[in-house]
């Protein structure tokens, strides 16, 4: 039984991987990935805290991480010509992002 909604923050974790070289009964090498730390931030609301709290967690994401607005200075720092910069910086909005989202999820 869950508690209801919560709408969410996406948690931040501290996350290492360790890999370790071992050895099969045919003694050929292989190599195992493990979780050896995993910890999270403490935030009353973030989606990990309300999940353990018993609560369906709602929170809304952005698959784009690119800083658009940094884009000029660091093509400006690596001499790219400007137009290039202008163009790469622009975001998609409008009608131009909602016919590229329509035909990424198949609609027209």
């Amino acid at each position: 039984m869950t508690h209801g909604l919560k709408v969410t923050l996406q948690a931040k974790r501290t996350h290492v991987t360790s890999i370790s070289e071992r050895v099969d009964p045919k003694h050929r090498p292989y190599y195992w990935i493990d979780e050896a730390q995993d910890e999270w931030e403490a935030d009353e609301r973030s989606d990990y805290q309300a999940v353990r709290a018993g609560y369906i967690s709602v929170t809304p994401l952005q698959p784009d991480l690119t800083a658009h607005r940094a884009i000029l200075a660091v093509e400006r720092l690596l001499g790219a010509p400007a137009s290039v910069a202008r163009k790469a910086a622009a975001p998609r909005r409008g009608a131009a992002r909602k016919k590229i989202l329509g035909k990424k999820r198949g609609v027209r």
